[in-house]
């Protein structure tokens, strides 16, 4: 599939639509109540500049205004009731690090019935990065819950990938299960179950041996302050 205007065309196996026909006619506008995707190849950029591009178009605004507000809400109202899209293969090609990483299988799926909405996210990392990674949302436009889990996620690789400097760690592997409740999509409590493995620094003066770390986080925000 090429898109009108992208260098880089976008390697999908099967589409499907389903269209809501009498309000598509109304609005003289098509609606679309379903669409059924397996998309063979993505790519995802990480430029020498930290920027973010899928194929070859960007992820972020160029002005990049952190100021602003995005209606989570109603990009969610933008899109048909029920999404599946099933991903073969994602590339990371991360050139501020010059590295590749392929993802071998993802799906995304969503649904909004009456204002409920869901959200499902499932990723099975390559073992450099980590193992399995699940992501799952639910709840309308005032409260929402998150559940989250990953498993031996790599610390160092996951901070180069994030932009951020490792430098003083030489390993670390964290795996987590999270529970969060948010208001308006922004985040109002959330707890935290943990295991940090095979955690060494960079410190000549820290001991050579790997350590391991289990620990529970419980974060509350009580007026402007957490």
């Amino acid at each position: 599939m090429s898109i009108p205007g992208r260098s880089e065309a976008l390697s999908v196996d099967q589409l499907e639509l389903s269209v809501k026909l009498i309000p598509s006619l109304i609005s003289t506008d098509l609606i679309l109540e379903s669409i059924h995707a397996r998309v063979q190849k993505l790519i995802l950029v990480h430029d020498k500049q930290g920027k973010w591009w899928l194929n070859d178009i960007p992820l972020s605004s160029s002005d990049d205004n952190s100021g602003s507000q995005v209606d989570i809400y109603a990009l969610f109202e933008r899109l048909p009731d029920f999404v599946s899209i099933d991903i073969q293969l994602t590339q990371i090609r991360d050139l501020f690090n010059n590295i590749d990483y392929l993802i071998q299988k993802s799906s995304l799926n969503s649904s909004r019935r009456e204002e409920q909405l869901t959200l499902a996210f499932v990723a099975q990392l390559p073992s450099v990065l980590g193992q399995r990674f699940e992501f799952y949302l639910k709840g309308d436009a005032l409260h929402q819950q998150v559940y989250a889990k990953a498993k031996h996620l790599n610390l160092v690789r996951l901070l180069q990938l994030a932009g951020k400097s490792g430098d003083q760690i030489s390993s670390a592997r964290l795996s987590i299960q999270s529970w969060a409740e948010l208001e308006n999509f922004r985040l109002l409590r959330m707890r935290n179950v943990s295991t940090l493995t095979q955690l060494q620094l960079n410190n000549k003066s820290a001991q050579k041996e790997s350590v391991n770390i289990a620990f529970r986080q419980k974060i509350q925000q009580q007026s402007e302050s957490w």
